[in-house]
């Protein structure tokens, strides 16, 4: 059994390598020392959560990838009654697995598509891809002025940048959608240092109160400060 630390350990491992990154393009893009990454990865490290989601949001993965269960090695069965139904679809779907390849996100959706039914598909953020495979029927599928019409066994990827629809045609039709979200190449830049306050002028004397003069002291030119535990001299 790995304790929690172990777990976060080998996940951050495992997505930074599978994004090709080192320790200190992973600690330059989350902010985070690359010492405190060594001993993360080394099971060793107590991180905070702003560190952890630091860390996800670098690695475009989530913080359930970064303290879940390791996956384990052999193959991953989703049976067809498994999985879990997709919210604000415009058309039924279940959501079958997410994946993490190189510096791509993909889900994996199965979905139906109702006979006489438009299903309208909002635009998806930028640099998604929409790849649809037909398992039944045929559906029109593409943007509202140019969609294809896809039979089963027919594949067609789609920007997902703009709307588009499905529309079953001759029965009702299912299949699969995967959607490849870009991750974060090099994650969010480190968080820019402060800078220094700006300089304010000095304010101006309030009316009816002139400024006093400046006396120069005997080798101290004005508006120089002497140091600190010396006397200018004539003075003491």
């Amino acid at each position: 059994m790995r304790t929690p630390a172990e777990t976060v350990g080998a996940n951050l491992r495992r997505l930074r390598l599978a994004r090709g990154l080192s320790l200190v393009d992973l600690g330059r893009a989350a902010g985070v020392a690359k010492g405190t990454l060594t001993a993360l990865e080394g099971g060793r490290g107590n991180p905070t959560v702003e560190t952890l989601q630091a860390l996800s949001r670098a690695l475009g993965a989530t913080l359930a990838d970064l303290v879940g269960d390791v996956p384990e090695p052999g193959p991953r069965v989703v049976r067809s009654a498994d999985g879990t139904p997709a919210e604000g679809w415009a058309m039924p779907a279940t959501f079958v697995h997410a994946a993490h390849l190189g510096a791509s996100v993909a889900e994996l959706y199965r979905v139906s598509w109702e006979q006489g039914r438009v299903h309208a598909s909002p635009p998806q953020p930028p640099g998604t891809m929409e790849q649809v495979y037909v398992l039944a029927g045929t559906v029109d599928v593409g943007p509202e002025d140019a969609p294809v019409r896809l039979g089963a066994g027919d594949f067609a990827r789609l920007d997902g940048r703009g709307p588009h629809r499905y529309a079953a045609v001759g029965g009702p039709a299912r299949g699969l959608i995967t959607l490849l979200f870009p991750a974060l190449p090099a994650g969010l830049p480190p968080r820019a240092p402060q800078s220094a306050a700006p300089h304010r002028p000095p304010l101006p004397p309030r009316p009816g109160r002139p400024t006093p003069p400046q006396v120069p002291v005997r080798g101290v030119r004005p508006g120089m400060r002497p140091p600190a535990g010396r006397t200018p001299p004539g003075r003491g």
